[in-house]
């Protein structure tokens, strides 16, 4: 459920830098057929796309954005079925 998805993406990102924008309840809404471990490979793609960015260009705060999130979830397929 919602509440569930979202406690996990919670937990999944308490310790790494969120763009002010990013609402994880709103993406808890738009993950409906993910898994915790789907879930969490979401977390870690976007994570590492945050990580390459500063990596090319260090000068930048290491931060996740929305977008980071958003080509996670299209890279990311769902497992759960309906």
């Amino acid at each position: 459920d919602v509440e569930a998805r979202e406690s996990i993406l919670r937990l999944l990102f308490r310790e790494d830098p969120l763009s002010s924008d990013i609402d994880l309840a709103a993406l808890a809404r738009r993950s409906d057929l993910y898994s915790g471990s789907d879930l969490k490979n979401v977390a870690m793609a976007a994570a590492m796309r945050a990580l390459r960015r500063h990596r090319n260009n260090p000068t930048t705060e290491m931060i996740i954005t929305d977008q980071d999130l958003e080509s996670a979830l299209k890279d990311i397929p769902a497992s759960v079925s309906e």
